[in-house]
């Protein structure tokens, strides 16, 4: 679960800043990169070899515009609520202690940061489980073009 949620939300980045430098040198930077994420953070089996020339210099292009939509809707629904749980619920002093009278665990700051912090790990748990389709997919076409 973890593994799929810093997946979810550095693969877009990554995807992105590859396509932008595709016709530059850092291209085959962001495809080792991708690579690395794709091996270690979903589990897929790819070729780590080197920057690919002729009719295999397509596949990372390839890859990255089709695994592009899957990766956009999981980090549009991963990157807030990840954001909604630090800031509202682990860095909740920071954020919100000027208004406890107001917050759901009433007058501590113990019972307040109680109170947000515990609703982060089910939502991103529901979360994960509804992008675990999207998730299979991402495996299958990283497997399909980085093998």
């Amino acid at each position: 679960m973890v593994e799929y949620n810093a997946y979810a939300v550095v693969a877009l980045p990554v995807n992105v800043l590859g396509l932008v430098c595709g016709p530059f040198a850092a291209a085959a930077l962001t495809g080792r990169i991708q690579r690395k994420l794709v091996a270690r953070l979903l589990g897929v089996q790819v070729n780590q070899g080197g920057s690919p020339r002729g009719r295999d210099a397509r596949v990372p292009l390839r890859y990255r515009l089709a695994g592009l939509p899957f990766e956009l809707v999981s980090f549009a629904l991963l990157a807030p609520a990840w954001a909604i749980f630090i800031a509202r619920g682990v860095l909740y002093p920071v954020f919100g202690a000027d208004h406890l009278e107001q917050s759901w665990g009433g007058p501590s700051l113990v019972g307040a940061w109680l109170a947000h912090a515990i609703q982060g790990p089910p939502l991103l748990l529901i979360i994960t489980c509804f992008l675990w389709p999207v998730r299979k997919q991402q495996a299958r076409i990283a497997s399909r073009y980085l093998r």
